[in-house]
């Protein structure tokens, strides 16, 4: 009765707890695994294709009659042995219990069956798709089954233990956040319709939240995935190993260097041999993203190019580092943290002077200094190598191509744009030798 008021005793908050997750979170899950194998724009022919293993499985009660109604109503479906009644409302794979979806996932053999099957609850090792639905089914079917909407609280933390993990498996740990919030939610007030709608309330942001981490990792994905084709055309250096080893052994490395020395590239190549070692690249754009973004049950390496500015350094940008130092010194004391920067070797020296003490200290790699300015035969390697992914190697000479190892000035930049242009290409060794036309071209006016 809306409004009842009625004092919650200790057993029904554990109660309350495992039905809420089951429906808001078990449901939209088990949902999604439901509509990733039966696309819903597909779920009539499929279920039309299979009319007769639905038929059995409502002889045999598998299907209730509600369920068997839901199933006829979905637009496009045609049983011979159960019509629509007309000006029904249609239906869709949403209104499908828990029950309903799973019997069809299991039915149509859409999800492997557990190592035990389908009729003896699966071991703790078994952590198959098929596994884990079997638990949240068998939980579910538990809960709506106890006489009175209470239960222990022992019982409770043995079930909410199998869930909490079951739907942490399917989702990938995106459910992580939502049931724990409604764990540790306070069911201690006596109403509960009120209860129930404060609840729902957080589970939207949390679940707006969620959304929001899928398209930041979604884009991330897509440029990871440029990134990758870019780094098989990208010659190795000394510099390029030295800050992989250094972002490998520390939590927080900046890569300083002269416009054009490759200090994109090596944060580039650094974060993908991280990325194969477990870690989740997290594209940042400002220090306040580190404290939102962070998750400290997850490996995670942090990057963001030009740290404090491109040509200058941006002081609103240097002062936010600065101000929140310490609150960010605290997440990368955490093994599973780590952060990349890249900054332009003037502007560090300017940040330098501006601040004895910075963020950035601890680990700098100087893709410019002695022991890793590019050697000579780093030059001819690489100059080689972009000559060779064009087929331009044979058509110019070796006097030339020593010639040009003497650039000292963004020498992987201007050999990616030397390969890259027939124009500058006709230029040979004077490409190198005079590269201050080139170079404006590419970064503009830094004075504006």
């Amino acid at each position: 009765m809306a409004g009842y008021i009625s004092r919650l005793s200790p057993d029904d908050i554990p109660y309350l707890k495992l039905d809420t997750v089951i429906q808001k979170v078990a449901i939209p899950t088990v949902l999604k695994v439901f509509n990733a194998s039966i696309p819903p724009n597909d779920l009539a022919n499929v279920l039309n294709s299979n009319a007769g293993i639905i038929q059995e499985l409502w002889k045999k009660r598998v299907i209730n009659a509600d369920q068997l109604d839901i199933l006829v109503r979905v637009p496009g479906v045609q049983f011979t042995f159960q019509s629509k009644v007309p000006h029904q409302t249609d239906t869709s794979s949403e209104d499908f219990d828990i029950s309903l979806m799973i019997c069809i996932l299991r039915s149509l053999n859409m999800v492997q069956a557990p190592s035990k099957g389908w009729d003896t609850f699966p071991p703790k090792e078994d952590t198959t798709m098929g596994a884990n639905l079997y638990r949240i089914k068998a939980l579910r079917n538990r809960l709506a089954h106890l006489p009175k909407t209470k239960i222990k609280n022992k019982n409770y933390k043995h079930m909410s233990t199998l869930l909490r993990k079951a739907l942490s498996e399917i989702s990938n740990g995106e459910s992580d956040s939502i049931v724990s919030y409604i764990e540790s939610f306070d069911f201690g007030t006596s109403d509960k319709d009120e209860l129930i709608r404060n609840i729902q309330q957080q589970i939207r942001e949390v679940q707006e939240d969620l959304q929001f981490h899928r398209n930041l990792k979604e884009n991330t994905s897509s440029v990871l995935k440029v990134w990758n084709q870019e780094m098989k055309n990208v010659y190795r250096t000394r510099g390029t190993l030295e800050v992989f080893n250094k972002i490998r052994t520390n939590s927080v490395v900046m890569i300083i260097g002269n416009s054009g020395s490759g200090k994109t590239t090596a944060m580039k190549h650094a974060s993908l041999q991280l990325q194969k070692e477990g870690y989740e690249i997290v594209l940042i754009s400002s220090p306040y993203d580190i404290l939102s973004h962070r998750f400290v049950d997850r490996k995670q390496l942090f990057i963001i190019d030009d740290v404090v500015g491109k040509y200058r350094v941006d002081t609103m940008a240097f002062d936010m580092w600065k101000r929140l130092q310490e609150r960010i010194s605290v997440v990368f004391k955490h093994s599973g943290a780590k952060l990349l920067v890249t900054l332009r070797r003037q502007l560090y020296q300017t940040i330098s002077h501006i601040s004895s003490s910075t963020f950035f200290e601890s680990k700098v790699v100087d893709l410019d200094s002695k022991d890793l300015a590019l050697s000579g035969d780093e030059k001819m390697g690489m100059l080689e190598y972009y000559l060779d992914n064009r087929k331009l190697s044979n058509l110019i000479s070796m006097d030339e191509k020593v010639k040009i190892c003497t650039c000292d000035i963004a020498f992987p930049l201007l050999c990616h744009m030397f390969s890259s242009s027939q124009d500058f290409f006709k230029q040979n060794a004077n490409f190198f030798l005079s590269p201050y036309e080139p170079m404006s071209r590419r970064s503009g006016d830094a004075s504006e």
